[in-house]
């Protein structure tokens, strides 16, 4: 590194309008012939080789440091961070804990993570390609401007957009395959989306507050904690399909195909999006609206408020208020009865089916149950069974799926669509 009379370093390059502190690191670094890591180490020395998400935990040290030797204002370098959002997305960040809407970047604790999300037609329109901090937000899953979904993970090898590890001078590129992000295929909004939902969103986190139906005007933060607890309604456990059911017969059309994941920050961007849309049709008018879907599919008050946990009033308040039932312990002689009245309906009484048999969990006496059988080896079972397809080639399209974030069933109907689509394509009606 070499030094300037001024202390400032030779290549000082400017913050871009809403880049990312990770961003203008790498670019920094780069810049100045080094590799992020490298100039992480020189800026903290003894510090971890390898920094982690420096959109969140980016010490105030180092924004000091080098605000200092590259008279960027470091004010400035502090909103290119999640603080941007504290007080509006979430209430504060201890560090520790996960942010709903801002998943990490990159590799954490040796699990993958596709917080960074990226619009390769604005790469490619960019001067100097650069990250927007404002595709940190997980609502934010589409480019108004191009109408075009994020992509958030590298489309050759399924792996995150890591910032922080890509070569010098090489623009933003996969880490690991080294594929160019501005060339990377783009899916386009469905026809049913509505682009205006994504800019409502952002318009609460600009205003710091919105009004939550019948409970009136809540904290941006409050909104979005809600918006969050119906969202892993309908992307995971036992109601999302009958959720996702009851709105898409309200709307008149076919539910969205989604991985069926309990983490739903892994969700791709289509799923993401495709869900936050039904999200936003179960917040309008709320609870009413949220609270007849529930009733008409069996989802009570235990099936959402989760021990001692701390959940919004307006969204406690409304379940609790419209959705509790009346809680009996079941004793073991009534699990015996259970478990025959099961066989002798040819069932196996497992654990699942006595849950659903009595409307309630029996835990106290679960080691009465059965184990549950064996789950069918993959590509036997009823659910990915293609005649005439090879294995091989069934395991491929499954691998195929995981890179991309989808199930087996959505990426085959994806690719077969754009076979029969394209020029070469036999499209012609029978």
């Amino acid at each position: 590194m070499v030094w300037t009379t001024s202390g400032l370093w030779p290549w000082r390059p400017a913050l871009l309008p809403d880049e990312t502190f990770s961003s203008w690191f790498a670019r920094l670094a780069a810049g100045n012939g080094l590799y992020p890591d490298e100039l992480y180490r020189l800026v903290k020395p003894g510090a971890h080789p390898r920094p982690r998400d420096l959109d969140r935990h980016v010490e105030p040290d180092l924004q000091t440091t080098l605000a200092e030797r590259t008279g960027v204002d470091a004010e400035a370098l502090r909103q290119a961070a999640f603080t941007r959002w504290a007080g509006l997305v979430f209430e504060e960040d201890d560090g520790r804990n996960k942010l709903a809407w801002l998943p990490l970047a990159g590799t954490e604790d040796s699990k993958r993570s596709f917080g960074q999300q990226v619009c390769p037609a604005c790469l490619s329109e960019d001067t100097v390609p650069y990250l927007r901090l404002s595709w940190r937000l997980g609502f934010v899953t589409a480019c108004p401007r191009h109408r075009k979904l994020l992509i958030d993970r590298c489309p050759g090898c399924g792996e995150p957009v890591q910032i922080l590890r890509t070569i010098p001078d090489k623009g933003v590129r996969c880490w690991k395959c080294g594929a160019d992000f501005a060339r990377a295929p783009q899916d386009a909004l469905p026809d049913t989306s509505d682009p205006e939902r994504q800019q409502q969103l952002l318009d609460i986190t600009a205003a710091g507050w919105t009004s939550l139906g019948a409970y009136g005007p809540v904290y941006s933060f409050v909104y979005f904690r809600v918006l969050m607890l119906v969202f892993r309604l309908l992307a995971t456990g036992r109601h999302a399909d009958p959720l996702r059911n009851w709105i898409a017969a309200r709307r008149g059309d076919s539910p969205p195909n989604v991985p069926r994941i309990k983490q739903v920050e892994l969700l791709n961007t289509r799923c993401r999006h495709e869900l936050l849309n039904m999200t936003a049709e179960l917040l309008e008018e709320w609870p009413h609206r949220f609270v007849d879907a529930c009733r008409d599919v069996g989802v009570t008050n235990r099936h959402v408020i989760k021990g001692d946990r701390h959940y919004p009033f307006a969204f406690a308040h409304a379940v609790e208020w419209n959705l509790s039932e009346t809680v009996r312990a079941v004793t073991a002689d009534e699990v015996r009865s259970g478990m025959a009245y099961l066989r002798g309906k040819d069932q196996q009484p497992t654990f699942s089916a006595l849950v659903d048999l009595f409307g309630v969990k029996p835990t106290a006496h679960r080691s009465l149950a059965e184990p549950a059988s064996v789950r069918t080896p993959y590509g036997q079972g009823r659910y990915w069974k293609l005649d005439g397809v090879s294995s091989d080639i069934r395991i491929a399209a499954r691998e195929a799926a995981i890179r991309s974030g989808e199930s087996v069933a959505a990426w085959v109907e994806k690719a077969l669509r754009s076979a029969l689509e394209s020029p070469h394509g036999n499209t012609t009606a029978a």
